[in-house]
C-alpha cells in the first residue's frame, strides 16, 4: 500500500500515529505524555517535529501541563487548538471545531464523531480529512458511507475506507471493517483478532464461539476457524481465567477457544508435513528442480494452510511419509 500522504513515507506515518495516540491516550493506547514527547524527538514526521519544537526546553509530564503549552501557541493555531481540545474531558468542542474549520485534518476527523450537527456536515469534514491522508479521516468517511450519512450509502466504499484506516493500525477501523464481512471470510477474523490484541476484544469474543460450533455442519467455515485459532493463540491466560484480558464468560468461551486453537495447530502441523514431503519428492523425482522453485512451491503450500482444508487422515499420511524419507 502506498503511503497515504505522498510526501511522507509509510513507516514515518505509522511512527507518528503511535506518538499521537500515546500523547492523547487515543486508539486504545495508554496515555503517556512524557513518553510521547520522547518519541517525537526522533521522528521525522512534520507534526512530530512541530511537537518537539513546541515542547523544547519544557519539563512536561502531565496532560494538563501539555494542554497549557498548546494553548500558549499562536503561530500554528489549528494544530494547537486540536491537541488542546483533545487533552481534556469532556472534549473542548468549540476549539475542536475551530481547528477543523481552519483545515487541520485530524480535527476534521474527530469533529465527525464528536461535534458535527448534521449528516451533511459529517460527510463534509470526513471527506476533507481523508483527502489529506488522515488515518482517522478514512475511518470517519467509511462510517459515512456505511450508514449513508450525508451521502449515498455504499458498503463497498465503506469497506475500502475502513481498510485504509485499519492498515494504518486504527482499531476502530479494524472493528468496523470486520463487521461488514461475512463469518466465512477469514479477513473478518483477521481484523477482529487484531483489534482484540490491541485492546478491543468485545466483538470477537461475542461472535467467535458460534463459528466454532457451526463448523461441524458447515465446512466452508474452515478458513474462518483457522484465523480464529491464530488470533486466540497466546492470548489466553489459564491462571487468571482471561481471554484477551477479559474474564467475562471465561468458562463458556474457553471450550470453543481451545477447539479453534487445536484446529489452527493441526493445520500448521499438516502443512509443515506437506512441505517436507513435497521437498523430498521433488529432489527424488528430479534432482534438477531448481531450489528456488522448490522453496516457492513449499511456501505456497505453507500459506495455503489458512484455507483449513487438511483432513486428519491426509495429514497423518504426509507426516508419516515425511518421517520415512527424512534424511538422518
Amino acid at each position: 500500500m502506498a503511503s497515504p500522504t505522498p510526501s511522507i513515507e509509510l513507516p514515518t506515518q505509522l511512527e507518528y500515529y503511535v506518538i499521537r495516540d500515546t500523547l492523547l491516550g487515543h486508539n486504545y493506547v495508554k496515555q503517556d505524555v512524557k513518553r510521547a514527547l520522547e518519541l517525537a524527538s526522533s521522528c521525522q514526521h512534520p507534526d512530530a517535529k512541530w511537537v518537539s519544537m513546541v515542547f523544547a526546553g519544557k519539563d512536561v509530564t502531565t496532560k494538563e501541563e501539555a494542554r497549557e503549552v498548546f494553548l500558549a501557541q499562536r503561530d500554528d493555531g489549528a494544530r494547537a487548538l486540536c491537541f488542546s481540545a483533545l487533552l481534556v474531558q469532556p472534549r473542548d468542542h468549540a476549539r475542536l471545531r475551530r481547528s477543523a474549520e481552519m483545515g487541520f485534518a485530524f480535527a476534521q476527523a474527530q469533529v465527525v464523531w464528536q461535534v458535527a450537527a448534521t449528516n451533511e456536515e459529517r460527510f463534509f469534514f470526513a471527506l476533507r480529512a481523508s483527502l489529506q491522508g488522515e488515518r482517522d479521516g478514512f475511518c470517519s468517511l467509511g462510517w459515512c458511507y456505511e450508514d449513508g450519512l450525508g451521502c449515498v450509502q455504499d458498503v463497498t466504499k465503506a469497506k475500502d475506507k475502513h481498510l485504509l484506516a485499519a492498515k494504518l493500525n486504527l482499531v476502530q477501523a479494524m472493528r468496523n471493517l470486520a463487521s461488514l464481512l461475512d463469518d466465512c471470510d477469514l479477513q473478518r477474523w483477521h481484523w477482529w483478532g487484531l483489534a482484540s490484541s490491541r485492546g478491543d476484544p468485545t466483538t470477537f469474543l461475542d461472535y467467535f464461539g458460534s463459528v466454532v460450533y457451526r463448523f461441524n455442519s458447515d465446512p466452508s467455515l474452515a478458513s474462518a476457524l483457522f484465523m480464529i485459532g491464530r488470533a486466540l493463540k497466546g492470548h489466553i491466560n489459564t491462571e487468571r481465567k482471561t481471554i484477551f484480558g477479559e474474564s467475562s464468560y471465561y468458562y463458556s468461551r474457553i471450550v470453543p477457544a481451545n477447539r479453534a486453537m487445536a484446529f489452527f495447530s493441526f493445520q500448521c502441523a499438516a502443512a509443515r508435513a506437506a512441505v517436507d514431503t513435497w521437498c523430498l519428492m521433488a529432489r527424488r523425482i528430479n534432482s534438477k528442480v531448481n531450489r528456488d522453485i522448490r522453496k516457492k512451491i513449499g511456501m505456497l503450500i505453507w500459506e495455503a494452510r489458512e484455507l483449513g482444508n487438511y483432513e486428519e487422515s491426509s495429514a497423518d499420511e504426509v507426516a508419516s511419509q515425511s518421517k520415512r524419507h527424512r534424511p538422518s
